[in-house]
Parts: structure tokens; sequence; C-alpha cells
């Protein structure tokens, strides 16, 4: 009604007053790092088209453009989640709506980290793999393969710490496939080679000696009982450190050296396998006054 009393009745066009509306956004908003975002639009108006503008922070990949949805690889560049914010504009036939403000979160892909990748260890001993990532918390889960080992199992945690043995005398390898995980997202894996060996050899026992007296001379008996590794090849003998015999590991286990009267004298006897490791050393002490003490 106009101030003179007069009604006037027109009809507005709903399109002339009305704009194109983006109602929904169809897509994931959190995705991991190297994987495409796919964003599909619904608007209030049929035919609308959209474009849009973007601002990214820690992530590259997106970009300004237009169409009817957003496909783009996103690529996160730290160790923590990026975003990327799409400021979506509809169109429909010259009309622009209001900006729809759109934020994807980028998930960063973990990388696991172990030092070192390889290792070698004696049978009975524990592994004690420490293991990293660059992105914080992250969590790792592992499987294994394992050829005359027993005792490395799957498992998960930040430490793999299992006391792994050989099955027979060879010697035997476990392969750990490591996968690192943060957020649900799971990078690449990684593998860690463990050589277990027998490592030294099982000492012999009841090493003693004794005084003998033969033909007017001194001299020392020294004894002992066999290891029970058949890895043993031989036995290396020592009197205060020099080497004086070498006997096989078939025997006899006994050596006959001479007596010194004036100072006290440390024998020496350990285990040697073929590839010249040796077993634990067992001493003696003989003193010169013919006392002796089996340590």
């Amino acid at each position: 009604q106009l101030a003179n009393g007069y009604n006037v009745q027109s009809y507005i066009p709903t399109k002339a007053i009305l704009g194109p509306v983006i109602t929904q956004a169809i897509g994931s908003t959190t995705v991991p790092s190297e994987s495409m975002v796919s964003i599909d639009f619904e608007s209030n108006l049929m035919g609308a088209s959209y474009s849009w503008t973007v601002e990214q922070n820690g992530v590259i990949g997106a970009e300004d453009g237009s169409g009817q949805s957003i496909e783009q690889t996103l690529i996160a560049t730290q160790t923590v989640p990026g975003t990327v914010i799409y400021t979506i504009t509809p169109t429909i036939d010259g009309c622009e709506g209001f900006p729809f403000v759109l934020q994807i979160t980028v998930l960063p892909i973990p990388v696991a980290e172990v030092e070192p990748s390889s290792l070698a260890i004696c049978s009975g001993s524990l592994t004690e793999i420490e293991l990293f990532s660059d992105v914080t918390n992250a969590s790792f889960s592992w499987t294994y393969a394992s050829k005359n080992v027993s005792g490395a199992t799957n498992g998960s945690g930040n430490m793999i710490q299992e006391s792994l043995l050989l099955t027979n005398d060879e010697p035997g390898q476990v392969i750990y496939t490591v996968t690192p995980q943060k957020d649900g997202v799971a990078g690449d894996p990684i593998t860690i080679h463990v050589q277990v060996n027998l490592c030294a050899p099982v000492a012999p026992s009841h090493f003693c000696g004794k005084r003998k007296l033969k033909d007017g001379a001194h001299y020392v008996s020294l004894t002992w009982k066999p290891s029970f590794d058949p890895r043993v090849v031989s036995y290396y003998v020592y009197s205060n450190h020099n080497l004086i015999d070498i006997v096989p590991a078939t025997g006899p286990y006994t050596v006959r050296v001479p007596y010194c009267k004036k100072n006290d004298t440390i024998y020496r006897l350990v285990a040697v396998d073929e590839n010249g490791v040796k077993s634990k050393v067992l001493t003696l002490k003989l003193g010169s006054a013919e006392k002796k003490r089996k340590l």
C-alpha cells in the first residue's frame, strides 16, 4: 500500500532476489597425504556452476579452479597435519551466490625409522630394537618371518624386545616387517634383519692342576672336563698370558707344564670354535709354595 492509500501488486521473479546457495558439500574433509580429495556440491538451484580459490598451509597440490566438483591430490609437507581452505562461489545465469568455505585437513604419512636396519645377536639374547618415526606419537605394528629361530612373534609397540633362540646348530634369521601408523594413516613398511648366531662356544669345566714329581723334576698336571658344545675344535692353555699348548677337541684333556717354585703362576683355559671365537676363560692360580686355588 502506497502512502496515498492505493494498493500496488507486482510479481518479482524468484531468481531476481535469490542467488544460488551451496546446501551441501559431499566428500571427506580429512584425507591422508598423497591422496585425492573429491568434493561434490549441491545447490538450492539446479544448473549452478562453481568456482573456488584456495589457501593452503603445510600442503601442496591445491589450486584455484572451477567445475562441478573439486578433485585434487593433496600432499602434506610437514610432519603435522596441514590444511587447505577452499572458498567456493556458486553461480547461475551470471548471478553469484554467497561463498561457501570448506576446510580440508591433510594428515602426514608417518615414516618408520630404525638404526641399524640389520643386526646380529647371540642365541638366547634380546633383540631390543627401538622404533622411531618422523611423526610424533606414531604407533608401530610388525610381523615376522624366521628361519631356524624360535621366540619371534607378531606384535605392536615402540620396541621389539624378544628373546630369540636357535632351533639347531645352524645360524638363523628373523625378518621383521614394521608398519608405522598415525591417525589411521599407515606409512610404508620397513624390514629389519636379525642374524642369530651361536656366538661364543660353551666353556669347559672342572679346570684344576696338581704338582707332581717325576725323575727329580717338578711339573704341573692340568686337567679339565671338555665342553659339550659341538662347535669346539680345540682348547687353548695359557700360562701367565702366554699360550703354551693347543689341545684338540678330542683330547686328551690334560697338559703337563713346568712348575715355577719362586712365583705364583696363573693358568688359563678357553674353548675355541672353528672361527676362532673363544669361550669364557677358566682361571687357575697355583702358589709358589705348592698352594693352589681354583677360581
